[in-house]
């Protein structure tokens, strides 16, 4: 199963610790615990995590309005999995795009299967096919980047560089996982660049250079010039 952070929010000392116990036992890092709703609310602002546990009933505001309030402020939300002794709010929870609902007390095997809807959840948001995002995190948590919106792929060391409104950003992906999954956007092989957003060619010094929207020039390897001009021909207009 792959690696997930989580944020584990109840108002009952023991219940936390009994699902940080269980949640580290499946390999799940918990990367924050809270006690009350208001602390819930600032952790899910300030924390990178792929997935929320979250109580329903608790003093103050409750699990229900920690979510509704959060998407009222249009937050990007992790998947939010409730906990709750009680069955009642299972509707609510679910018309808030709630991951699932599990009851306590809790079991090692019905987390598990918890995780594994989790995991199906955050695929999906990654790979969403009409409308391709990447999940961007930062020290203050994550947002998503639309793929369209990018010009060109780069490798930079251990990581894959991209620019979007004068940032650059790093992923962990290789290139040629993104080529796989973004060929159809029209991204070629000249490190990963959407050809689309190519405005222009150069025989530099340095040999074949694409010229960008944005202004860079990205330099083509030999290996890859006739790749990239097989492209080029193939786009309209």
């Amino acid at each position: 199963m792959k690696a997930l952070r989580a944020i584990v929010v109840d108002d009952e000392k023991h219940v936390r610790a009994d699902l940080v116990r269980v949640l580290e036992s499946l390999d799940v890092t918990v990367v924050a615990t809270a006690e009350d709703g208001v602390n819930a609310i600032r952790l899910i602002g300030s924390v990178e995590a792929d997935v929320v546990f979250l109580d329903i009933q608790m003093p103050g505001l409750d699990g229900l309005n920690v979510v509704s309030s959060a998407l009222h402020e249009g937050r990007v939300m992790p998947p939010i999995v409730f906990v709750t002794a009680h069955e009642a709010h299972a509707t609510k929870a679910f018309d808030l795009d709630a991951c699932d609902y599990v009851l306590k007390p809790v079991s090692r095997e019905r987390i598990q299967r918890a995780l594994a809807r989790v995991l199906r959840r955050v695929r999906v948001d990654e790979t969403d096919s009409l409308a391709p995002r990447l999940r961007v995190t930062h020290a203050k948590g994550s947002h998503f980047v639309e793929v369209h919106r990018i010009e060109a792929f780069r490798a930079v060391e251990k990581y894959v560089a991209f620019d979007v409104d004068g940032q650059e950003h790093l992923l962990r992906e290789s290139l040629d996982e993104l080529e796989t999954r973004f060929a159809s956007m029209g991204f070629v092989r000249a490190h990963l660049v959407r050809a689309a957003a190519i405005v222009g060619t150069e025989d530099a010094e340095q040999g074949f250079v694409l010229v960008m929207q944005s202004g860079q020039r990205l330099p083509v390897s030999k290996r890859l010039r006739a790749q990239v001009t097989r492209a080029l021909q193939s786009i309209p207009g």
